[in-house]
């Protein structure tokens, strides 16, 4: 078809990129929004396969700025593909053959057109309109399972200029990230992270919301392709979840600001984990945990730089002298004991909620923890339930593999 391009001022010329090529994985994106050498515009553009355009309008006086940049995304599909149906929400990612994801790459976020489909009259189709059309960018994610043929993604929905957007995503409450978690040999039943997040909800304490969706990907180029009933395209059923971050919908405590050093604001809000750290974050030592405390929000880069000092003395302050009164002779004493330091409810709701579901890799890795303005610590939000409601994992249901991270020593 030929697209047309215009603007409410005469005064001024569009400038256009098509964007049909991405760069490839692992690389970091760029922005490519069009400047006063992007291609002039001066008839109607053929469309003839998957593209996107960003456009913006520069007024020819000098002295004033360009208007605001605008992207449109065009994504052929093949036949089979306009006649897939599913009663499920579809995800349509396209990362303008940018070539296929690598877990052995840099987690760079590659751009990525991102499309979702919901039911209409209880059916999807992609050739209904979608709910959502934005730019995003995605990496794989995860550890032990980054390699399988169905990895985790994490995305990111962006604005013109790669930064956040905002966005309801398959009806969950605005926000720019989300978790795609891939189901594995672990879960054969699709339902581990759905449910124990669900029970947490249910007694009232926050836990990802998730959606089942089934995902097409595309990293080839060119037009969606399927043959059913799983090929082409067609990447699967996936989980998608709200990655645990600070918001007012998800881990709802304040912004700490690098300023915020007086009595009262340098109390919160600090977001952690017990977790293997990435190469972009940052941890401190906890000697009674006898291992590593991942800073999450603020950012580890962030808390480790003079800026953040009295913070990151602060936190790590607190987690001493909490070490040293649950290790102390009046541990239980209300005042002066443990339960001065931590929100003994929280922890005692996070414990039960693990052992019911008998997730055997609790308390030691994708521990989550956040400490509000003049509150205690807090465990939680959950998170990653494979390993779970008998798993596959060899630990499953033996309480003498049921690891406990405490003292260093394996525990039941």
């Amino acid at each position: 078809f030929s697209l047309v391009l215009s603007t409410a001022d005469p005064n001024c010329d569009i400038r256009y990129v098509l964007v049909s090529t991405n760069l490839a994985y692992g690389t970091a994106a760029v922005t490519n929004i069009p400047t006063t050498t992007s291609t002039l515009y001066t008839g109607p553009i053929a469309v003839t396969d998957t593209v996107q355009v960003r456009a913006r309008a520069f007024p020819r006086q000098a002295g004033y700025w360009p208007g605001p940049p605008r992207t449109e995304s065009y994504v052929k599909l093949a036949p089979a593909v306009a006649s897939f149906a599913s009663d499920l929400p579809v995800i349509l990612l396209h990362n303008l053959a940018g070539g296929a994801l690598s877990a052995s790459l840099p987690q760079e976020d590659q751009a990525v057109i991102v499309m979702t489909f919901e039911p209409v009259n209880g059916r999807t189709s992609l050739t209904n309109p979608p709910t959502l059309v934005t730019r995003g960018g995605f990496n794989i994610r995860g550890s032990s399972t980054a390699g399988l043929p169905q990895y985790n993604l994490a995305l990111e929905t962006w604005d013109e200029f790669n930064q956040d957007r905002d966005v309801e995503f398959l009806g969950m409450p605005a926000e720019s990230d989300w978790v795609l978690y891939a189901q594995n040999n672990f879960d054969p039943s699709y339902l581990h992270n759905p449910l124990a997040h669900q029970l947490s909800r249910d007694i009232g304490r926050y836990s990802p919301r998730t959606r089942f969706a089934e995902v097409f990907l595309n990293t080839a180029g060119g037009q969606v392709t399927f043959a059913a009933p799983v090929g082409g395209n067609y990447f699967g059923l996936y989980t998608i979840e709200e990655k645990i971050k600070r918001d007012k919908n998800r881990v709802d405590i304040p912004a700490l600001e690098p300023q915020e050093t007086n009595a009262t604001a340098i109390t919160g809000g600090y977001l952690l984990k017990i977790d293997r750290a990435d190469p972009d974050e940052r941890t401190f030592y906890d000697p009674y945990l006898q291992g590593s405390i991942v800073f999450q929000d603020p950012p580890g880069l962030e808390m480790v730089t003079a800026a953040r000092q009295a913070q990151y003395n602060y936190i790590t302050s607190y987690f001493a002298q909490f070490g040293a009164a649950l290790w102390g002779a009046s541990y239980t004493n209300p005042v002066v004991g443990y339960a001065a330091y931590i929100d003994v409810d929280s922890w005692i709701d996070h414990h039960i909620l693990n052992a019911l579901a008998f997730n055997v890799d609790a308390l030691r890795l994708s521990g989550y923890f956040f400490k509000d303005r003049g509150k205690k610590i807090e465990m939680g939000p959950l998170w990653d339930f494979d390993r779970a409601m008998g798993t596959t994992d060899s630990r499953a249901f033996n309480p003498r593999l049921w690891r406990v991270q405490a003292t260093g020593d394996q525990g039941t």
